[in-house]
């Protein structure tokens, strides 16, 4: 491929100095000038993707980095980043083949494959998601979010002992999570594993007092382990929190 024309250079240039700078919108403009001088150098089209992602200008985004797969479809990040572009616009069922392409070109990365296991939990297949987050958490074993997800699609599957494994996972890796904590709490839960499930509840309240669902969740572990009296105050102060359903109300006689 020949060289870029020196204008095209030196726009590039004023781009880098604007991502130095974390102006994005300046470094959009100067990569579109580069890449309107260079048409066919993926880098610019590629690079302009990346600053247009930076603003949360996924559409944009999408159309430069079509523009660098088209001129070099052979290059992991393109591909990958295309993915991702795609995913944050919700078009799940287009962001598969780029980041398929993607893990077929860096087999070794777990990028490629937790964008699949996205993309798949998105679409409500999970037991394809549960193999793409398999793949991705053992390519990178200390990603806390790639066991989190991993959890939460295993538990769709009510694969509760190893939905389990995998919170419990993430929450070495990435502790203080409330959601991870109620997560986890529910996956106990569902083992009948009160007591445990209690704890998990109570961590999350610890890390988020003011959310009602947890509350309730909490109370609900209390009411099966037969502690009706104890279930009665975090019940009360999950609707009092503005959570209005939940099975343990009934149990309790609670009216929300």
């Amino acid at each position: 491929m020949a060289a870029p024309p020196p204008a095209a250079v030196a726009a590039a240039k004023r781009a880098q100095e604007f991502e130095r700078q974390k102006n994005w919108p300046e470094a959009a403009a100067a990569y579109a000038e580069a890449a309107r001088l260079a048409p066919n150098a993926p880098i610019y089209h590629y690079l302009l993707g990346n600053a247009h992602a930076w603003q949360g200008k996924w559409a944009e985004a999408e159309t430069a980095y079509r523009a660098a797969v088209r001129l070099a479809p052979t290059v992991f990040r393109y591909q990958a980043q295309l993915g991702k572009a795609l995913a944050y616009q919700g078009k799940w069922a287009e962001a598969e083949a780029p980041y398929r392409e993607a893990a077929r070109l860096d087999p070794n990365g777990w990028e490629a494959r937790g964008g699949l296991g996205n993309v798949y939990q998105n679409l409500q297949r999970w037991a394809q998601a549960d193999t793409e987050y398999t793949v991705a958490a053992r390519l990178d074993p200390n990603n806390g979010e790639l066991q989190f997800r991993l959890g939460i699609v295993r538990a769709h599957q009510q694969k509760w002992a190893e939905a389990e494994a995998a919170y419990r996972q993430a929450d070495r890796l990435t502790p203080n999570n409330p959601s991870l904590q109620d997560a986890l709490g529910s996956v106990l839960f569902n083992q009948q594993k009160y007591a445990d499930a209690e704890v998990a509840y109570r961590a999350a309240i610890r890390l988020d007092a003011g959310n009602g669902q947890y509350h309730a969740n909490l109370a609900g572990a209390l009411f099966n382990q037969g502690r009706r009296n104890e279930a009665m105050a975090p019940a009360q102060e999950a609707i009092r929190l503005g959570c209005r359903t939940h099975w343990v109300y009934r149990e309790l006689g609670l009216n929300p």
